[in-house]
C-alpha cells in the first residue's frame, strides 16, 4: 500500500465509480505506482460488476490516469494486468498528507479562468486539474491552514465571488480579485473562530471534574452540612443523682419512644 498513491487518488475530481476504482488500485500499489489486483478483486472492493470495472479501467486509461500493461506467466497463460498509475513525480517518495490536518486554500488559473479550492498537496492538485481540463492549471497563491479552517475560508470566498462563478469553483474574475477575496474571508473566519473559542471557554474561577465544567455536573460537595444539635447524653438510671436529672432522662426516653413509633410509659 502506498500512502501518497491513495492520497493522490482521493484528491482526484473523478466521478464516484472511477475514483473508487482508482483508490482500489492505489491501495494495492507499490512506491512506484505499480498495481496488479485482479478485476474480480477490484469489482469486489469497489462494489461494482466485472463489466463495469472493464469500462471504467478503459476510461481511466483514455484520460491518462493510468497505463494498462498485459502480463503473462512463463507458460504463456494470462496473468492479471499491471496498472501503472500516473502519479505526479513530485509526489512520489514522500508523504503528501500534511501533518496535523494541515491543508491549503489555493488560487489557481488557466489562460481563461481562475479557481479557488482546497487541497492537502497543492502541486498534486494542479497536476490532477491539468489532466482533467486538458490544459495547464497553475497555482497563483496558496494559504496554509488547518483543513477545517480551509473549508470555511473556501466557502466564504466562493460566496463573496458568486457573481463571477461560471461552473463549480471556477470563476471569471482576475487572480488579484480572487486573492483579495481569500484574504478577507480568512480574516473573517479567523475572527469568528476566536469568538467561538472565547465563548466556549469555562470561567477561570470554576473547577472541572473529569474535564467537564463544574456547572455541568451534579454539585454534591458544595452544600453546607448542618451541625447536629447537641443533646444531653442519656445516662444509666443509677447515675442520676437528683430528681431533675431523673426527669430529664425520663423525657429523653419518651422522645426516643415517640420517634420509634412506640408507646411506652416511663415511670
Amino acid at each position: 500500500m502506498s500512502v501518497h498513491a491513495i492520497s493522490w487518488a482521493l484528491e482526484s475530481d473523478l466521478p464516484c465509480p472511477e475514483r473508487m476504482v482508482l483508490v482500489v488500485l492505489a491501495n494495492f500499489s507499490n512506491q512506484d505506482g505499480e498495481s496488479y489486483p485482479s478485476q474480480k478483486t477490484i469489482a469486489r472492493m469497489g462494489g461494482l460488476t466485472r463489466p463495469a470495472v472493464n469500462k471504467i479501467l478503459a476510461r481511466l486509461e483514455t484520460k491518462s490516469w493510468l497505463l494498462i500493461i498485459p502480463r503473462q506467466h512463463e507458460s504463456g497463460a494470462d496473468k492479471s494486468y499491471l496498472y501503472k498509475l500516473n502519479i505526479p513525480e513530485e509526489a512520489k517518495g514522500k508523504t503528501v498528507v500534511a501533518p496535523a490536518a494541515q491543508g491549503f486554500v489555493y488560487v489557481a488559473e488557466t489562460d481563461i479562468l481562475r479557481k479557488v479550492g482546497i487541497a492537502r498537496v497543492v502541486e498534486s492538485r494542479m497536476r490532477s486539474l491539468s489532466a482533467q481540463c486538458g490544459c495547464e492549471v497553475r497555482v497563483v497563491k496558496s494559504f496554509p491552514m488547518d483543513m477545517k479552517s480551509a473549508r470555511l475560508v473556501e466557502q466564504a470566498t466562493l460566496d463573496a465571488l458568486e457573481r463571477y462563478r461560471t461552473k463549480g469553483e471556477w470563476i471569471s474574475c482576475s487572480a488579484k480579485t480572487a486573492i483579495e477575496a481569500v484574504d478577507k474571508s480568512l480574516e473573517a473566519v479567523d475572527k469568528s473562530l476566536r469568538v467561538v473559542c472565547l465563548e466556549s471557554t469555562p470561567p477561570c474561577n470554576r473547577g472541572t471534574h473529569l474535564g467537564v465544567p463544574q456547572e455541568h455536573t451534579l454539585n454534591l460537595h458544595l452544600t453546607k452540612k448542618e451541625e447536629p444539635t447537641a443533646k444531653t447524653p442519656l445516662r444509666a438510671n443509677g447515675a442520676a443523682s437528683s430528681p431533675a436529672e431523673r426527669e430529664e432522662i425520663a423525657q429523653g426516653m419518651r422522645e426516643l419512644a415517640a420517634s420509634l413509633g412506640k408507646t411506652r410509659k416511663v415511670a
